[in-house]
Order: C-alpha cells, then structure tokens, then sequence
C-alpha cells in the first residue's frame, strides 16, 4: 500500500477562498475609508466651533473691559458724561446682544453685575 501525497495548489479550489479575500480585504478598507473621511469631517466641525468660541471670548474679554471702564465712569460721574455715552456705544459695537434696550435713539445697557456675569461666561467657554 503506497501512500501518495499531493504536493501543489489545486487552483479550482483555492481560487474561490482566494477571491474571497481579496472582496473581504477591499470592503474593510472601503469601510476604514469611509469612517476616517467621517471622522475627519466631525473633527474639521469641532474645530471650527472651537474657533468660533475662541473668538466670542476673545470679543467677550474685550467687552468686559469696557464695561469695568463703564462703571468706574459712571461712579464718578453719576449725573452721566458724554464719555459713558461713548462708551454704551463701544460696548454695544463689542457686544451686540446688549443692544436693543430703551427706547429709539436712546441707548441702554443692562446693569453691570448682568453684563459682566454674561460676559464672564463666554470668556469661559473659550
């Protein structure tokens, strides 16, 4: 009784195992493809927000200091200045949601510890 091994690749039945990897291997890096292209897109978001905050903070702190400079103006001038005036203008151009209080032609501002406050919370987020 003689035993016989084959040596060699029968080609009829590795090449279907053979295709079969290569479909799997292209689909998972079709896969890894398109989840890093998403990923990327999430991140490039994330950074533009992150920027945007910046930004508000950077606008915020320079709010905050008009608004300190505000209040000591209006401590020594309680009776009002034309430089308080200039000022609620130059904290309005800086920071615009506190426009739209008073009447027309009129400006007024929020009390100082809501501004502040407000301000201090955007100067947090950046």
């Amino acid at each position: 009784m003689k035993v016989r091994i084959k040596v060699g690749w029968d080609v009829k039945r590795i090449l279907p195992l053979l295709v079969l990897v290569v479909i799997t291997v292209a689909l998972g890096a079709m896969i890894i493809s398109v989840v890093s292209s998403e990923n990327s897109k999430a991140q490039d978001a994330w950074n533009e927000v992150l920027k945007m905050d910046k930004e508000t903070a950077a606008q915020a702190r320079q709010a905050l200091a008009l608004v300190d400079r505000l209040e000591r103006v209006r401590n020594d001038y309680p009776e009002g200045s034309e430089e308080a005036d200039a000022l609620q203008v130059k904290i309005i151009d800086a920071w615009p949601s506190f426009a739209g209080r008073g009447s027309p032609g009129q400006v007024e501002l929020p009390p100082a510890p809501v501004m502040r406050k407000q301000l201090k919370f955007y100067i947090g987020r950046g």
